[in-house]
């Protein structure tokens, strides 16, 4: 049977992959930010940590932490923080529509947003940024695949 965190982050991955106004934009999970500039922008969802915040004789509750990472690439000196941005708001948009994701979370609030602007002189207009998102879910105790009741 499939962990339940498993199927929160594919969840996460195909609300990702909702995303509209972002010509050409890729999501792929767990991989390396792309060599290559031309292939932006993308979203990376990456597993994360969790821990059980609390339990009874028969459940658990968990707090997993993932991220999603994002790159983009602007058009214009200056604009990669304002793509960045609008990309941040439909990432936010995206994976706010249903925060239990059908049932499978109790909550998913949001994390730290880390932004990186390269600033190089000649070198592409590109930004990265990291946002950390914390979901919160039970399933029946030592069935880590079983949602709890």
């Amino acid at each position: 049977m499939t962990a339940v965190r498993e199927q929160i982050l594919e969840a996460i991955k195909a609300r990702l992959g909702t995303i509209v106004g972002f010509p050409g934009l890729e999501v792929h999970r767990n991989i390396s930010y792309p060599e290559d500039d031309e292939n932006l922008p993308v979203l990376i969802p990456v597993d994360g940590d969790q821990e059980v915040i609390a339990s009874t004789a028969s459940l658990k509750e968990y707090r997993m932490s993932m991220s999603v990472d994002g790159m983009v690439k602007a058009g214009a000196e200056g604009a990669q923080g304002t793509l960045a941005n609008a990309l941040y708001v439909a990432v936010i948009k995206a994976v706010m529509a249903d925060p239990s994701y059908g049932g499978l979370a109790v909550d998913t609030q949001e994390g730290a947003f880390v932004v990186a602007i390269d600033r190089t002189r000649g070198a592409p207009f590109v930004a990265s940024f990291q946002l950390q998102l914390l979901v919160d879910y039970w399933t029946q105790d030592n069935a880590p695949d079983q949602l709890a009741p």
